[in-house]
């Protein structure tokens, strides 16, 4: 009898490349808030959420996995050549509204697609955000500051 039953490419390759990811990702996101990014740091975070992916509570895996996907995105990765939203119908965090609005005011090169890839959201959900957390009047609006920027 065969088995046909999905398998997940989890080839060490694979796995390698999205650690790598991650690892980049937290590397550049130090580098961007102006805290000292460095190998070791990135390595213990890592570590720290491995821990948190077994465990038994399902908050904090769902924590930890969202923060996996939001800096193997940063780095680059991308499961598959089409970029999609790591955390696609995930709610927006207190954290993640905070974060958002102090890139956005801080960072003038910052596009909406930039903060997306780092963010693990599209470029729609970005302008959505920077809207409702009060940012901007309407989404035209914030579309019109992130064209200016973009230039």
């Amino acid at each position: 009898m065969t088995d046909h039953s999905t398998t997940q490419d989890t080839s060490p390759a694979k796995d390698a490349q999205k650690a790598t990811a991650i690892l980049a990702g937290y590397l550049k996101e130090a580098s961007a808030t102006g805290r000292t990014g460095n190998l070791a740091s990135a390595a213990e975070e890592f570590a720290l959420l491995v821990v948190q992916l077994s465990s038994k509570a399902l908050d904090t895996r769902k924590a930890a996995k969202q923060r996996v996907h939001a800096l193997a995105t940063a780095g680059g990765w991308s499961p598959s050549s089409k970029v999609e939203a790591a955390m696609h119908g995930i709610a927006w965090s207190r954290h993640d509204d905070e974060a958002l609005k102090r890139a956005w005011e801080t960072e003038q090169t910052a596009t909406a697609a930039a903060l997306g890839q780092r963010f693990g959201r599209s470029t729609g959900a970005i302008i959505a955000r920077l809207v409702h957390i009060g940012l901007f009047p309407d989404r035209e609006t914030a579309r019109q500051s992130d064209q200016a920027r973009q230039k």
